[in-house]
């Protein structure tokens, strides 16, 4: 006499999602932490594999959260594409049709952080064979959008943070599959004009450049306290 353990069909969940997210380089490699300037525009790219359920997939939406020191930019520059995979576990991707996925919904809270949602439609996800057995359409799912690293940004190491997560259900309840998370860092100067006393000169302004030659004006963001420092 032993114990028998029934899960149902419909709540078993054979392959759960596998989120990613990367910052994607100018030279098209990929990093979980890069450093900007502030004004620098960053490419972000979240990626999953969509899960293989046995039943029906109820959910699965994109959810990403951006640190204050990061502002989303124009909708327009969000790209969606799925992918197949092959016997050899090759992934090919190719752009989403419109009515995959709904369009970002965009939210920033009183403390600043912005949330970006983006829902899969789940009928467009799997096919139902005629003995009602589900199977996936597409074994992944890509977003590659763009952030501007603005004022608030934290100077420092680690101090803009980047997070995603899936939600996904074929039951009532749903689960989170975090990825993990990216950083973007930026830097900062203490500059300090003075008079011939070392007495600090209020409204006093500087450039500064990226090389010596002058040519590379940086992106700055300047704050003078009450004192003209």
């Amino acid at each position: 006499v032993y114990d028998v353990l029934a899960e149902p069909k419909n709540d078993y969940i054979d392959d759960a999602p596998d989120p990613d997210k990367v910052i994607v380089k100018d030279d098209d490699t990929t990093a979980t932490k890069d450093s900007a300037d502030v004004g620098d525009t960053v490419t972000f790219s979240i990626h999953s594999t969509v899960p293989d359920v046995a039943g029906e997939l109820e959910k699965f939406e994109f959810i990403d959260t951006m640190s204050k020191g990061l502002t989303y930019t124009n909708p327009q520059t969000v790209t969606v594409e799925v992918g197949t995979t092959d016997a050899e576990g090759n992934v090919t991707y190719s752009p989403a049709l419109a009515d995959l996925y709904t369009a970002p919904v965009v939210a920033t809270d009183a403390n600043g952080i912005t949330t970006i949602s983006i829902t899969f439609d789940p009928t467009k996800l799997q096919t139902k064979s005629e003995d009602g057995v589900y199977s996936r359409v597409y074994t992944d799912v890509k977003v590659t959008y763009t952030a501007v690293v603005n004022e608030n940004a934290i100077v420092g190491l680690n101090g803009n943070t980047n997070d995603f997560k899936v939600d996904y259900s074929n039951s009532p309840d749903v689960v989170d599959e975090v990825a993990p998370t990216v950083y973007v860092d930026t830097y900062g100067f203490h500059i300090q004009k003075n008079d011939e006393d070392g007495t600090a000169l209020a409204g006093a302004e500087f450039k500064l450049y990226e090389t010596k030659d002058a040519t590379d004006a940086m992106n700055v963001y300047t704050e003078v306290d009450e004192d003209g420092k």
